[in-house]
Parts: C-alpha cells; sequence; structure tokens
C-alpha cells in the first residue's frame, strides 16, 4: 500500500473511532432517558440507578475508541507523516500547546449523569418512613453504588495527551526496533 493511501485508511479509521464514540453517546443518551421515564412512572426509587448499567460500559465503549484514535494518531505521527503529512503532527503540538492535560472526554457529564440518578433515586425515598429498614437499605444501595461508579468513572478516565504521548513512545520504540532489524523483539 502507498504511503499516502495508508495515511487516507488509517484517518479513515480514526473518523470511524470518532462516530462510534458519538453513536456509543448518543445510544446512552437515548437508554438513560427512556430507563429514568420508566423509573419515573414506579414507585421504587433504585429504578432510578437503572442506567448506571448503560452509562458506565458505554463510558468504558468510549475510552476504548479514543484510545484506538490516540494509537492510530500516534502511528501517523511516527511513521507516515512528513512534509506532505502534518495534520496528526501540529494537531499534537496545538494540543500540547491548548490542552493543559484535559481528560480526553469530559469525565464531568458522567459524574454528573451518575449523581442526578442518584439524586433522583434519593428524592423518590419516603422520608417520613426514614428509619424503615428498606428505605435504609435503599439509601445504602444509593450511596454504595454513586461511591463505586464515580471510582469507576476515575479509573476509566484517560488524559488525551498523556495517552497520545505514551502511543508515540511506543511506535518509535517499534520503528527503531525496526531500523535495527530486531522485528519484534524488544
Amino acid at each position: 500500500m502507498e504511503r499516502k493511501e495508508e495515511y487516507l485508511f488509517l484517518r479513515e479509521e480514526i473518523m470511524k473511532n470518532n462516530s462510534a464514540a458519538e453513536s456509543y453517546r448518543n445510544v446512552m443518551y437515548t437508554v438513560t432517558i427512556a430507563l429514568l421515564t420508566i423509573a419515573f412512572s414506579q414507585k421504587e426509587p433504585l429504578l432510578f440507578l437503572l442506567p448506571l448499567c448503560i452509562i458506565l460500559p458505554a463510558y468504558k465503549i468510549i475510552i476504548d475508541k479514543l484510545l484506538g484514535m490516540c494509537r492510530i494518531a500516534a502511528y501517523l505521527i511516527v511513521f507516515l507523516e512528513g512534509k506532505d503529512f502534518q495534520w496528526e503532527t501540529n494537531l499534537y503540538h496545538y494540543d500540547k500547546l491548548f490542552s493543559k492535560g484535559k481528560a480526553s472526554i469530559d469525565a464531568y457529564l458522567y459524574y454528573g449523569i451518575t449523581a442526578c440518578c442518584s439524586l433522583l433515586a434519593m428524592i423518590r425515598i419516603d422520608f417520613s418512613k426514614m428509619l424503615d429498614a428498606a428505605n435504609l437499605f435503599r439509601m445504602a444501595v444509593i450511596v454504595i453504588t454513586t461511591i463505586l461508579c464515580f471510582v469507576i468513572i476515575r479509573k476509566l478516565d484517560i488524559r488525551y495527551l498523556q495517552a497520545k504521548e505514551k502511543y508515540i513512545d511506543g511506535w518509535k520504540k517499534v520503528k527503531e526496533a525496526k531500523a535495527s532489524g530486531q522485528n519484534g523483539s524488544f
């Protein structure tokens, strides 16, 4: 495959990953709204936590898509960009200057949705029977679930620029190994 064709093919892969991430995000919003609509029609407060079963897997998939985009972009920078193609290199330098190490996607969105679901669940608890064992159990489930979700979101969160730098360094090692004839032995 010619260098320009490979470059264009990989840029297309980046665009597909970006589209997939957007699609997963849209599905997450749609399913979350549908589940919250169902929860509003029921009396059980814990139903408001159901969207978390969609939010966290969607977040993981989106992060994986973004990491795939980083890996391909780093490959383009190391192996294919030169005087003719500079988009990824220029974007990388732009991000270094202006991103200030921001997360790849706004994790605050996922924290916010989680907090909203948890808050809605808490609001639906019958506080006139606050010391009732069932209500205490519900409150404990809500608090523990919220904390666990926040921890998971934090663990999955990536710093886009740092991820790209890691992949650039990795691809440079592969390039150096190929140049020295070590093909695959690192």
